[in-house]
């Protein structure tokens, strides 16, 4: 099984002998474990290439001063307050509703079915009696049709790529402006 940087399914690969070692029963489940096992491996190679030793805190000294603010951007802040809990409520439920994302399809002779769930794969089924008289390259080509028809059930589920509420950037500006003094931000 290979999977892109996403995590995603992207190629299925079936040994021309897989039947010496498992049965065609067995065949959901081992497309199972091999995509689990992919993403595993994803992530694993993922997490070897983070440099946390380079990860430096800096603690201050002595606390910043704070610089005087003027009214109107005192004012501009609480309005911004106000809309970023609102703001903050509307990003959540679109994070959640991919976190909770669900999806189930088959491939192009319905043969194998996929489902995915909370960003992983929950449950893929072979027909048996089906696998156990095709050619290896008919089950590839069944389980990668699986798996790319629940992916493209699910839709655009890449949380990072959702925008941050327009309140919150403009928050995060003026405290920016607040904790390193004035700049342009208007």
């Amino acid at each position: 099984m290979a999977v892109d940087r996403a995590g995603l399914v992207a190629d299925v690969t079936v040994a021309r002998n897989w039947r010496d070692f498992i049965t065609p029963p067995e065949l959901g489940h081992a497309l199972l474990t091999a995509a689990d096992n992919a993403i595993r491996a994803l992530v694993a190679g993922l997490a070897e290439h983070l440099d946390l030793d380079s990860v430096v805190i800096e603690m201050p000294t002595a606390p910043p001063a704070i610089p005087a603010m003027d009214e109107s951007t005192l004012n501009e802040m609480a309005d911004l307050l106000n809309r970023a809990g609102r703001d903050l409520e509307t990003f959540q439920a679109q994070a959640e509703s991919v976190l909770t994302a669900t999806a189930t399809a088959a491939g192009p002779n319905n043969k194998v079915t996929v489902s995915l769930a909370r960003g992983r794969v929950a449950e893929v089924t072979a027909d048996p009696r089906w696998a156990s008289h095709v050619r290896y390259t008919e089950i590839r080509s069944e389980a990668l049709g699986a798996f790319r028809a629940a992916r493209r059930q699910l839709g655009d589920t890449d949380i990072s790529t959702f925008q941050k509420p327009a309140s919150l950037v403009r928050l995060q500006e003026l405290v920016d402006r607040i904790a390193h003094g004035p700049r342009d931000l208007s």
